[in-house]
């Protein structure tokens, strides 16, 4: 009897800016990963007997890109910089290999670009979400 996993490759996670040119994936990433993240409003009261209560529905929630990874492309390059610099907010989907998709607009909180004297220029950025995140499965 065979086993069998089911596993999802890391490398088709893509993360992708919608700038109203031809879709670019940010396929050079060597690692990206998207957080939702819900902020608890504690509503607890001496009469809870000693249990903490939560406020369903309340608080703020943020989505979180964060990427890393080697520049291949000038293009994307210079978008992501000119985000970084502008603190403007940008469209982003974030894709698996099934189709699974968050989109919503973010803008980049963080950018980093790095290089030592024998290695490549490498890159780290993360996106704060800026509106409501949607999620849309398969």
């Amino acid at each position: 009897m065979a086993c069998t996993t089911i596993t999802k490759k890391g490398r088709d996670l893509l993360v992708r800016y919608l700038d109203g040119s031809p879709i670019a994936s940010f396929d050079m990433a060597s690692s990206s990963s998207i957080s939702i993240s819900g902020e608890l409003v504690d509503v607890s009261t001496k009469g809870g007997n000693g249990w903490r209560e939560a406020a369903g529905g309340a608080g703020l929630r943020t989505a979180t890109i964060s990427m890393n990874g080697t520049f291949k492309s000038t293009a994307l390059e210079s978008s992501l910089q000119t985000l970084a610099m502008s603190n403007e907010v940008g469209e982003f989907d974030i894709i698996d290999e099934d189709g699974e998709k968050y989109s919503g607009c973010f803008i980049v909180t963080s950018y980093e670009k790095a290089g030592d004297f024998n290695t490549i220029i490498t890159w780290n950025a993360v996106l704060e979400s800026a509106s409501e995140i949607t999620y849309t499965s398969v």
